[in-house]
């Protein structure tokens, strides 16, 4: 699975998978606070996932 992280502007982003097949959006917290999670689904499995200023992602988006 396609996996990064990086420190941008003071923000630690995470990005895991591959989105460009998804068909569904699934967001968890608010874009315009400082952490939040968009999940990008395929017919309801889990395909990518972006966290932003959080917790990892990679053992959530691993399982």
């Amino acid at each position: 699975m396609p996996y990064f992280w990086s420190e941008q502007f003071g923000r630690f982003v995470q990005y895991a998978g591959h989105h460009a097949a998804a068909d569904e959006l699934l967001w968890r917290g608010d874009p315009d606070s400082a952490a939040w999670t968009v999940c990008w689904l395929r017919s309801g499995v889990l395909v990518a996932c972006s966290r932003w200023d959080g917790p990892a992602i990679w053992p959530r988006a691993a399982s």
